[in-house]
C-alpha cells in the first residue's frame, strides 16, 4: 500500500522550489510562495500536485548533488495523484530533460531511472519514460547504460501491453541509437525483431525505415546475414526497388551481375548514401566464400578466384585473407602451388542446389567410409590366414 506523503515533505518540497524559482525570477518565486501558502494551510493535495505539474521545469535548475533527493522527494509527493496528474507531470519532465541543453548526463539518467521505477510496472508510462532514457544516453553518448537492460525489454513489454506498432517503433529507436553508439550485434538483434513483427499494412508507411535497414547492413563491415535479412517479408515488399535487388544480388549473384546491377542503377545506389567500392569489397568477399562452399577441400588455383572476384592473381591471398577474419571461410593458402584449400565456409544461400550439393558430398564421404572399412576388413581377414593360430 502506498502511504501518502507527508505535510512536512510536501511543505519541503515547496520550499525548494520557491528557492529554485528565485535563482532566477525572484517576482516568480514570490507569486509561487503566495501561492502554496494556502493549499499547505489547508493541505489541499490535489492543487498541490497540480502545481508540481506546472513547476516540473523548475526542478531542473537544482545542484548536482540536490538534483536526486529533490526528484525523489517530488516521487513521494505525487504517489497518491491522480493517474492524470502523474502522466502530466511525466510528460514534463520527460520533454524537460530532453530538450535540455545542459549535459548533466548522469544526473538525467540516475532521475529517468528512478522514475521509471516508481511507475507501476504494468503502466504504459514506462514506455515513455524508457524511450526517453534511450534518446539521452543517445544524444550524451551514453548508449552504453541502456544494454544491460536489453535482456527485459520484451518482458517488460508485455507488462505494458504495448500494442505491436508501438514495439516496432520501440525496437526501431533502440536499434538505431545502439548502431550510432557502435553495438552493431544488440542492434541489429533488434532490427530483426523490428522486420520480423513488422504488421502488414505497415509496409509502407515503414518503407523509409526498411531501405535504412538494408542500408546500414550492407555498408557495416561485420554483417554478413544477408540471406536472413532478405527473407522477411517486410523486407520483401521491397525487392522491385533498389534497396531489395541490390540485397538480393548479394545473397546469390557473382561479381559481374553485381557490376550490372550498379552500372544500370548507379544514382540509386549512390542515394542510399552507400560507397560503391565498399559494397563491391563485401560483394567479393561473398562471392570468395561462395567459391569455397562449391568446391570444399579442393585445391581451387588462383587464377579461378581472381577471375571469380575480377581481380588481379597476386591480389588473391589478400581476399582470402579478408574473407578469414570476417568468419566466413577457413583456408590454407599454398603460395608456390597458387592454390587455396577452403576447409570450411558459409553459405550465402542455403536452397535446393545446396542440398543437393550437400548430398553429394555425403554420398562420397560414405562411400570413401565404405572402402576403408571394407580395406581395413580385407586386411584383417589376410593377417588372420597367415596366423592361423593367432
Amino acid at each position: 500500500t502506498r502511504l501518502p506523503a507527508s505535510f512536512g515533505q510536501i511543505a519541503e518540497l515547496s520550499a525548494i522550489l520557491v528557492q529554485l524559482k528565485g535563482e532566477s525570477d525572484a517576482v516568480a518565486a514570490k507569486a509561487l510562495e503566495v501561492r502554496m501558502k494556502p493549499l499547505l494551510k489547508g493541505k489541499d493535495i490535489e492543487e498541490v500536485h497540480s502545481v508540481l505539474v506546472e513547476e516540473a521545469a523548475t526542478l531542473l535548475v537544482a545542484a548536482d548533488k540536490d538534483l536526486e533527493g529533490t526528484f525523489n522527494l517530488v516521487l513521494t509527493v505525487l504517489r497518491t495523484a491522480s493517474e492524470e496528474k502523474i502522466d502530466a507531470f511525466t510528460t514534463c519532465i520527460l520533454e524537460t530533460i530532453e530538450k535540455s541543453e545542459i549535459e548533466r548526463t548522469a544526473a538525467k539518467l540516475k532521475i529517468l531511472s528512478n522514475l521509471f521505477n516508481a511507475l507501476a510496472p504494468t503502466s504504459a508510462l514506462r514506455a515513455r519514460v524508457f524511450q526517453s532514457l534511450v534518446l539521452v544516453a543517445e544524444q550524451t553518448g551514453a548508449i552504453s547504460a541502456i544494454v544491460p537492460q536489453l535482456p527485459h525489454l520484451d518482458a517488460w513489454m508485455a507488462e505494458w501491453s504495448l500494442e505491436t506498432e508501438k514495439r516496432c517503433e520501440l525496437y526501431l529507436q533502440i536499434s538505431k541509437a545502439l548502431g550510432a553508439g557502435g553495438f552493431t550485434e544488440q542492434a541489429f538483434a533488434l532490427r530483426r525483431k523490428y522486420l520480423s513483427m513488422l504488421p502488414e499494412s505497415a509496409y509502407g508507411a515503414a518503407k523509409e525505415s526498411i531501405v535504412a535497414i538494408i542500408a546500414d547492413a550492407i555498408q557495416t563491415p561485420s554483417f554478413y546475414a544477408f540471406e536472413e535479412l532478405a527473407s522477411f517479408p517486410s523486407v520483401k515488399y521491397l525487392s522491385k526497388e533498389p534497396a531489395g535487388q541490390l540485397l538480393t544480388i548479394l545473397v546469390d549473384s557473382s561479381v559481374s551481375e553485381y557490376r550490372d546491377f550498379i552500372g544500370a542503377n548507379d544514382s540509386a545506389i549512390k542515394a542510399l548514401g552507400l560507397a560503391e567500392e565498399e559494397v563491391l569489397r563485401k560483394m567479393r568477399t561473398l562471392a570468395l566464400a561462395s567459391i569455397g562452399a562449391e568446391r570444399l577441400g579442393v585445391a581451387i588455383p588462383y587464377a579461378d578466384i581472381a577471375k571469380a572476384l575480377e581481380v588481379e592473381t597476386d591480389e588473391v591471398e589478400i581476399w582470402v585473407i579478408d574473407a578469414i577474419r570476417a568468419g566466413l571461410v577457413e583456408a590454407r593458402l599454398d603460395q608456390l602451388k597458387e592454390t587455396a584449400t577452403i576447409s570450411r565456409s558459409t553459405y550465402r544461400v542455403f536452397g535446393q542446389r545446396e542440398w543437393q550439393l550437400l548430398g553429394s558430398r555425403l554420398h562420397a564421404w560414405r562411400d570413401s567410409l565404405s572402402s576403408v572399412l571394407s580395406t581395413v576388413a580385407n586386411a584383417r581377414a589376410g593377417n588372420t590366414a597367415s596366423n592361423p593360430t593367432a
